[in-house]
């Protein structure tokens, strides 16, 4: 299996949830992140490529800037 975990948004809240993806072979997970770059327009996103399961901190991705909305 192959995984990533993609964390949306341009300035994501601790409220967003990193969401997992799995595929079963490596070309499917590169079509899907292909998709993922076609359609990002404005929008951004981190992403952690793993391979295994595996539940990511905020932290953990470079787009995660600590900060709420109020």
């Amino acid at each position: 299996m192959f995984f990533v975990t993609i964390l949306w948004g341009e300035n994501p809240s601790k409220d967003d949830e990193p969401e997992l993806y799995y595929f079963n072979t490596e070309h499917e997970r590169e079509a899907f992140m292909t998709g993922v770059n076609t359609a990002m327009g404005w929008q951004d996103y981190d992403v952690q490529f793993h391979s295994t399961a595996k539940k990511f901190k905020h932290e953990e991705f470079d787009n995660y800037k600590g900060e709420d909305d109020e």
